[in-house]
């Protein structure tokens, strides 16, 4: 069984305190490590396009993240304004559970593959949509 660890528990006494027949261990589930929380903190407007910085909490850890989309990206219609930071967060979701331990040492550019998918996903006429 995946996911599952095994208690030790011991063998169920009968009520005259003698050892039963040795029951089967219960399984218990595995907790997963809680995922971090993500904020949001605004954006920048920069000579490469706007950088939108994003803060990643876990317990009393806090890491500081940058994401870029490219001015043509908005100036193509590529991506709307108001759709920017919800493809930061997915995107930074997707690297950091990929790399838990991923460093904020550098921008991250939002990729033209990243942006179509997320239009398509969030497009109601498309059939591909997540509902």
């Amino acid at each position: 069984m995946e996911g599952t660890i095994l208690s030790n528990q011991k063998p169920a006494q009968s009520p005259a305190g003698e050892a039963g027949a040795a029951e089967p261990a219960i399984p218990v589930k595995a907790k997963a490590a809680p995922l971090p929380a993500v904020r949001y903190l605004g954006f920048r407007t920069t000579a490469d396009g706007r950088e939108y910085s994003m803060r990643v909490t876990e317990g009393f850890d806090h890491r500081h993240f940058v994401l870029l989309i490219p001015h043509e990206v908005f100036a193509t219609r590529e991506a709307r304004f108001q759709d920017a930071p919800d493809l930061c967060f997915a995107r930074l979701q997707r690297d950091l559970a990929a790399d838990p331990a991923m460093l904020p040492d550098r921008r991250l550019v939002l990729t033209t593959r990243e942006l179509l998918d997320y239009r398509l996903a969030h497009d109601p006429r498309s059939p591909n949509r997540k509902r």
